[in-house]
């Protein structure tokens, strides 16, 4: 099974360069390693009493996404196994862990803590990147995909455990799709690239119809979204190593905060289910960066990388629940 991944298009790495994405045609989903001895995290020791997931980690060329303490600190205290060219990772608000399987071209939900499989969506429409939802055991799940199949536009599925993937939202500025975001109102955002590398965001009203380009998004590049507490929405530019926040983008945006430099290049991140902290995949240095946030104030304080490599690229992040 082939899987594009838009690291690539960003221009990580030589390294990068030739595991066959934008510079021709996608290469195989890789097959990740196991990290190996793991780094000491910049928090210090492990804690050695039992202690629950509440923030959950994802490497592309990984196998595994590992949940570690909602600190960060100390080694991971559970994994999920099994995973392939994972990008983001979300999770709902009873802290279900939604995990787009890039390689295996379907979205897999999984209990708090690790624990068994809710469900898995095979999507149709392309290769998924990112996912968001409010419940993701019952609910409606949107669903970005990076690209469609055969490497042709990307989109917004909106998926069911129950029911599957059963509606394609798509636009011509939408070639390449890394973030979505939909509102508890059913409002949906896609952040995406057009065919000149150009990156733009489109607002679905009601999550229906072919879209409108959102006005006043200034961002340098495409990334994951969030929401925050005040309903902006928190919007990573990733190759610039950026954060905007905006309000509004139905379709008019203001920018409500930023842009933020980030301490690492990061496509993804979330904020926690209190909105008072953001944990990014910064994949420049391989670990996980932690922020205090506001809409107008986003103060680094700190970095974790025990058991996550480099090398296999730490793309995604999610606290949990969220």
């Amino acid at each position: 099974m082939q899987a594009q991944r838009f690291l690539c298009l960003l221009g990580i790495s030589a390294a990068i360069l030739t595991a066959g994405c934008s510079m021709g045609t996608p290469g195989l989903a890789p097959t990740g390693q196991a990290p190996s001895v793991a780094p000491t995290s910049l928090f210090g020791r492990s804690l050695l009493r039992a202690a629950k997931a509440g923030l959950y980690v994802g490497e592309f060329y990984g196998t595994s996404v590992y949940g570690f303490r909602r600190s960060g600190k100390g080694a991971a205290v559970c994994t999920i196994s099994g995973v392939s060219s994972v990008n983001d990772l979300a999770s709902d608000a009873k802290g279900d862990i939604i995990e787009p399987d890039g390689g295996g071209r379907e979205l897999r939900v999984f209990r708090p803590n690790c624990g068994a499989a809710l469900g898995v969506v095979p999507d149709p429409y392309g290769q998924p990147a990112d996912a968001t939802s409010v419940n993701a055991a019952s609910d409606t799940i949107a669903i970005a995909n990076i690209f469609g199949p055969q490497r042709t536009n990307g989109s917004i599925s909106l998926c069911s455990l129950k029911g599957g993937c059963t509606t394609n939202l798509t636009n011509p500025n939408m070639y390449e799709v890394t973030g979505v975001a939909m509102s508890k109102g059913g409002d949906c955002w896609a952040s995406a690239e057009d065919a000149n590398s150009h990156a733009n965001l489109t607002y679905f009203k009601g999550c229906k119809g072919s879209g409108e380009t959102a006005k006043g998004f200034i961002n340098p590049a495409f990334g994951g979204l969030d929401f925050d507490a005040a309903g902006n929405l928190v919007s990573f530019s990733g190759a610039s190593a950026q954060l905007y926040v905006y309000s509004g983008c139905n379709p008019r945006c203001k920018l409500a905060g930023g842009p933020f430099s980030m301490a690492g290049t990061s496509a993804y991140g979330h904020l926690n289910k209190t909105h008072d902290m953001l944990a990014v995949a910064d994949y420049q240095h391989g670990q996980i960066d932690l922020y205090t946030y506001t809409p107008t104030i986003v103060n680094y304080v700190g970095s974790f990388n025990s058991g996550l490599s480099q090398t296999l690229d730490v793309v995604g992040v999610t606290y949990a629940p969220h």
